[in-house]
């Protein structure tokens, strides 16, 4: 019943309808809504229920997900661009990872200018509880997002950062 729900959704390009279905969505039928709006799922991960997909035009091509990855409970993807996570990343609850900013006609708009750019997050990384990964950013191999961090700069491999904004806390010792 829901696939065929969302084929009628996509189908008359009603997106965020396909959208509600995913995010009220019991777990066993995430994975495939994702892979049916034409996400990349590996083999052997596990995505949480209450998964907020944002800015699909289409579809879910602009998912990637690898191998052995978990993404927790209420994460939030803008896919306004590519957004890869590669083999066995673990991205706890509540997690945002935004790939576009527009200021609308607010003031910030005056400052900072529109944009939309790729998110990579790399083999073997650990995103923390409600950290957001903001547009362009690329968390390096083995890389560690501290819970609630906010990370504007590109977190260098096997690297442990937090912090609002994020900054580096220490290379990690292999």
């Amino acid at each position: 019943m829901t696939l065929k729900r969302l084929k009628m959704y996509q189908t008359t390009r009603n997106l965020s309808r396909a959208n509600s279905v995913l995010l009220n969505a019991r777990l066993s039928q995430v994975i495939p809504i994702l892979e049916y709006m034409q996400a990349s799922i590996g083999q052997s991960s596990y995505i949480e229920t209450y998964l907020h997909v944002h800015n699909a035009f289409d579809n879910y091509s602009n998912l990637t997900v690898g191998d052995h990855v978990y993404i927790g409970k209420d994460c939030f993807i803008d896919l306004s661009e590519r957004v890869v996570i590669q083999n066995n990343v673990t991205i706890a609850m509540r997690v945002t990872i935004l790939t576009h900013f527009n200021g609308g006609k607010s003031v910030a708009a005056t400052y900072f200018e529109q944009q939309t750019k790729p998110v990579l997050i790399a083999q073997g990384a650990y995103i923390g509880a409600c950290a957001t990964i903001l547009p362009g950013i690329t968390i390096g191999s083995g890389g560690i997002v501290g819970a609630g961090a906010v990370v504007a700069e590109d977190v260098p491999p096997y690297t442990l950062v937090g912090g609002v904004p994020a900054r580096i806390i220490r290379e990690l010792q292999l």
